[in-house]
């Protein structure tokens, strides 16, 4: 557990220890780009498989102005994530799952002198795994999910990205996803 915590701390404190490009810098509104991550399970399902390892792509544009330090726009992502088990008793392993996420997210600058963004996102989920799951063995699950994490601009092109993202809300497994993201942008 603590291992786990210690990660998760160096994975969100990462963006603040990187050279944000200046706060005067042109903010891309669409980006394009790579996560990767991990997903823990909560609930029955991590029962027989609690930790995963994720990777995608996501997408996004955001209505920026240099007149307000807050943005609104859309998110776009797919996700795969891969289980092994963690029960002896399951036979069904390795558990995959394809998990596309559209949402909608506003970013909140930070720092007066540096591209360093809070971000809030809601959005709906798209779940689908290789094997029938709880909470009534189905395959295909949609429901809600939110989101917060922290957006750092690099340079003009280039966005870090962390987030923490808590879903499905309702209507199916329930699960934390943590995803770390380089995007391109313009």
């Amino acid at each position: 557990m603590t291992l786990r915590l210690a990660a998760f701390a160096a994975l969100v404190a990462a963006p603040l220890l990187l050279e944000p490009a200046p706060a005067s810098a042109e903010t891309p509104r669409g980006n394009l780009g790579l996560v990767v991550g991990g997903r823990q399970n909560i609930g029955s399902l991590a029962d027989d498989y609690r930790l995963g390892v994720s990777w995608g792509v996501r997408a996004g544009y955001h209505l920026m102005s240099e007149a307000r330090p807050w943005s609104v726009g859309g998110d776009w992502s797919v996700v795969w994530s891969r289980f092994g088990a963690t029960s002896d008793t399951v036979v069904a392993s390795p558990l995959s799952v394809l998990e596309m996420n559209f949402g909608l997210g506003a970013r909140f600058l930070l720092s007066e002198t540096a591209a360093h963004f809070a971000t809030v996102t809601v959005g709906g989920t798209l779940y689908r795994a290789n094997n029938p799951l709880p909470p009534d063995d189905e395959r295909t699950h949609a429901g809600p999910y939110a989101g917060v994490g922290t957006d750092v601009f690099l340079s003009d092109e280039h966005l870090l990205s962390v987030e923490a993202r808590y879903g499905l809300l309702s209507g199916g497994p329930r699960s934390l996803l943590l995803l770390a993201g380089i995007s391109f942008g313009r």
